[in-house]
């Protein structure tokens, strides 16, 4: 299956019945991409996202994307197929989890987490003293 510039990551959305890639567009001109793709009439919807996306996860029907290149988190509605916020956090994003209440996203740049709380944008920041290099929820 063809995509387009530069993919650098992909999912199984919760029902299998489609596939998430994220396009990170690195290098252009342009911001990245969410591609959804469906599979079963292989029809494919493309929705705008941050500057050099690099890292999503889903949690019920939304998509949460960090955008190394501009310090935002997008959010995208999959069953509207279109983009709903973007908050901004600085820095220089990598890794992002989601549970229910928090976004979690890794800044390599100040080199510290941040939890975001869903509904207030509230942001908690846990320094470390090292770059962060992935998160697992268990």
């Amino acid at each position: 299956m063809k995509v387009g510039n530069y993919p650098v990551k992909a999912l199984w959305y919760e029902n299998g019945e489609k596939i998430l890639v994220c396009e990170s567009n690195m290098g252009e001109e342009t911001k990245g991409e969410l591609k959804v793709i469906s599979l079963e009439d292989n029809k494919i919807a493309s929705i705008t996202i941050g500057n050099i996306p690099i890292d999503m996860c889903c949690y019920n029907n939304y998509c949460y994307i960090s955008n190394f290149g501009d310090g935002t988190i997008t959010i995208v509605d999959i069953t509207k197929l279109k983009k709903v916020d973007e908050i901004e956090i600085g820095g220089i994003l990598k890794d992002i989890l989601v549970d229910e209440k928090n976004i979690y996203v890794e800044d390599i740049y100040y080199n510290q987490l941040v939890k975001i709380d869903k509904i207030s944008k509230s942001k908690k920041i846990i320094p470390l003293n090292f770059e962060p290099k992935g998160m697992i929820k268990i």
